[in-house]
């Protein structure tokens, strides 16, 4: 999956290591060759040190911060290594509340769980960077 020729960057961050397969593999599959993982906040902030990512994807529930906890810091952050880059929260606990806390956070789309794989393709294309 390449957005204007560009190829994308995607960082998956969830505690469940098949979901974190299952996602990496979708998405190499649709040809997004730079997917990188992280199992929780801490390990993912690291990882956007060493190389900030277009798309992130995050899970809700995770040890230490949510999601949504780390979404927020990642946007408000002075020192944030990707405030601009897109977050899309997949998650099994989506309602009205918990989606208008998550888009007050800064995050730019919901996948929820379970999920297909074209949900997640789509919603991935729907926030590439042109």
């Amino acid at each position: 999956m390449e957005t204007s020729h560009k190829p994308l960057d995607v960082l998956v961050i969830d505690d469940n290591a098949h979901i974190r397969m299952l996602i990496t593999e979708t998405l190499r599959a649709a040809g997004v060759t730079d997917v990188r993982e992280a199992e929780c906040g801490q390990t993912a902030w690291r990882a956007l040190q060493e190389h900030a990512s277009q798309i992130i994807l995050v899970d809700n529930s995770m040890p230490g911060e949510s999601g949504i906890e780390w979404t927020r810091r990642l946007r408000a952050d002075p020192e944030s290594p990707a405030p601009h880059a897109r977050v899309i929260m997949v998650s099994g606990w989506l309602n009205e509340q918990r989606i208008a806390e998550a888009r007050k956070a800064g995050i730019d789309a919901f996948v929820p769980k379970p999920f297909s794989c074209s949900t997640l393709l789509e919603r991935i294309a729907d926030v590439a960077p042109v």
